[in-house]
């Protein structure tokens, strides 16, 4: 595929042979990972590497704009739960695993979703004392905001922590707990489960990169460093070693919690090269819908409840104050309305000018209807899934009332109204497979066929505005539009390739679609 004629100390690269969309040119020069130009012919004095695109289509790197790369990575270590749809299935994966790793001395498993289950209750640790009666054993919703823990480990956690805080346990009619853990209350949980070293999350992003290269995607921006968290040492440490690969770009989420964090920051910056920088503040004000604490504007349907505000409002004010004093973009979860709502509240002071630091809210999930046109009025930017809709569609008649459930994931009103958005996965919540993304963008269609002709069509989009929301709108919001994002002249030469043109594929086809190499910086890093 590479020939190498007359070379030198500068890296040239031409790619030949290919097809570009809107450009009649067949190669693409390129000189230290940029573009230079575009040709027809390639040019008589050429020195370096031929690279033959053997009449391959052409596109921009996707770009993931939030996601978390090292949990990515973990989760493909790990024994999964997402095709489970009931007790029975998840109890016999748990027990052939057991019978095939017989050392364990706890088990963790990720990604079950009760929203998927027919007819049956959410998992409790009465449920999981079935399963595994003996083992210490942890099962992770495919949210990551609720735990669910059998009586082994309930009672670890009791006994390690002798003033065990229950706010975020559930409890059942008798008082007892369920086992169901939320939100802050996982850090009990957390705490026990086995420390990893710094190796262990290197070889974890070198897992998660070489599945995103695969799919497309060549910069992501990442939630993995959260500064109170025990191994963020670790975490960071490791990402130092993963930019030396040059494989993936990495634009970093920085979980703060509290105003003296920034200061810590300070001293102990990202060490920022080509393939790492630093990024925005990330927080949390709220949880999620499957659940229920994803913070709502009406209580849930058949409750009382109406989520959780994961962070006190004035203190949210104050965090995005500081950072915007400091000249930081903030990033905030928000899922339900009323969380979005909230931080709108705290955005909107810093964004009438039209949002220069680019505040965004991550989700931007649940809306009421008219909520989009006043986001985008303040100016206020997101970074959206549209993935969650195929897995969270049983959840939204179960959970919500028909008038919200009409005007949420509406990612064409958005562009509509002009609010600035971009595509991305939250991998490891979703598959950051952009072909299904960009699946679920097109059609709305779910995968249990809650929604045969697709939640509201009318919010479908085509596939230009998918592929632009999945490249230049994430290089915006990760402020590197200038160099990221699409292929012109002085751009990175991040890339992949396709066997035919993505014009021409059904739906369907592009469901199942792969890229048959991806390039970043001008060099191929992965190979179908």
């Amino acid at each position: 595929m590479t020939q190498k004629i007359k070379g030198n100390n500068v890296m040239n690269t031409a790619l030949i042979n290919i097809h570009l969309q809107h450009r009649s040119d067949t190669i693409m020069m390129i000189k230290d990972g940029v573009i230079q130009s575009f040709e027809k012919t390639l040019p008589l004095d050429f020195s370096g590497d031929i690279i033959d695109g053997k009449h391959q289509w052409i596109y921009p790197g996707f770009i993931d704009a939030h996601m978390h790369l090292a949990w990515y990575g973990q989760l493909l270590a790990s024994l999964t739960l997402f095709e489970c749809s009931s007790h029975a299935a998840i109890h016999t994966k748990i027990q052939t695993y057991l019978s095939n790793n017989s050392s364990l001395t706890l088990l963790h498993a990720r990604g079950y979703n009760d929203g998927s289950f027919t007819h049956e209750p959410s998992l409790t640790r009465f449920h999981l004392d079935t399963m595994s009666p003996t083992l210490p054993t942890v099962l992770t919703r495919v949210c990551n905001h609720v735990v669910v823990v059998n009586s082994v480990m309930l009672k670890r956690i009791q006994d390690h922590f002798k003033e065990l805080d229950t706010t975020y346990f559930d409890h059942d009619e008798t008082g007892q707990l369920t086992g169901v853990i939320k939100e802050q209350g996982i850090g009990y949980v957390n705490a026990l489960l086995p420390q990893l070293t710094q190796d262990d999350y290197l070889a974890f992003l070198q897992s998660g990169a070489k599945q995103c290269l695969s799919y497309g995607i060549t910069t992501v921006g990442t939630n993995d460093l959260w500064m109170h968290n025990p191994e963020y040492t670790q975490v960071k440490a490791a990402y130092d070693d993963f930019s030396k690969e040059q494989c993936l770009r990495v634009s970093h989420q920085i979980k703060m919690d509290e105003l003296s964090d920034f200061e810590i920051l300070d001293h102990n910056p990202i060490q920022e090269d080509e393939f790492q920088v630093q990024g925005p503040l990330k927080l949390f004000a709220d949880g999620s819908l499957g659940g229920k604490t994803a913070l709502m504007s009406t209580p849930y349907l058949h409750t009382t409840t109406y989520g959780e505000a994961t962070i006190e409002q004035s203190h949210l004010e104050a965090m995005v104050k500081k950072a915007n004093e400091r000249g930081m973009q903030v990033v905030v979860h928000a899922i339900g309305d009323q969380a979005i709502d909230n931080v709108a509240k705290a955005y909107t002071p810093y964004t009438q000018d039209g949002n220069p630091l680019r505040h965004t809210i991550i989700h931007v999930q649940i809306t009421r209807p008219h909520q989009i046109k006043t986001l985008a009025q303040n100016n206020i930017m997101g970074m959206v899934q549209p993935i969650f809709l195929r897995s969270d569609a049983p959840l939204l008649k179960e959970r919500l009332p028909q008038t919200i459930i009409d005007h949420s994931y509406a990612w064409k009103t958005m562009m509509d109204e002009g609010m600035k958005i971009a595509f991305s996965s939250d991998a490891p919540i979703e598959d950051p497979n952009v072909f299904i993304g960009m699946h679920s963008a097109l059609t709305r269609l779910d995968a249990y066929g809650v929604y045969p002709q697709g939640h509201s069509p009318s919010e479908c989009i085509d596939l230009d505005s998918a592929l632009k929301h999945y490249t230049t709108m994430g290089a915006y919001l990760l402020h590197q539009e200038h160099h990221l994002g699409t292929l012109e002249i002085g751009f990175k030469a991040d890339c992949f390739a396709s066997s035919v043109s993505l014009h021409t594929l059904s739906n369907d086809e592009l469901l199942s679609h792969r890229v048959s190499w991806t390039m970043v910086n001008g060099k191929i890093v992965y190979h179908q």
